[in-house]
């Protein structure tokens, strides 16, 4: 999975936006909550 993908879904969760839903961004905005999470520590 590409860091800078990654870091582009969390900072619009920051930002209140919601990802488009891409097929391949599926995994994606499964995961990112929790990295999300992991990183801001919320």
């Amino acid at each position: 999975m590409g860091v800078r993908l990654l870091t582009a879904c969390v900072a619009r969760l920051a930002r209140g936006e919601r990802p488009r839903a891409r097929p391949q961004d599926q995994r994606v905005a499964t995961f990112e909550p929790a990295v999300g999470k992991n990183k801001l520590g919320q």
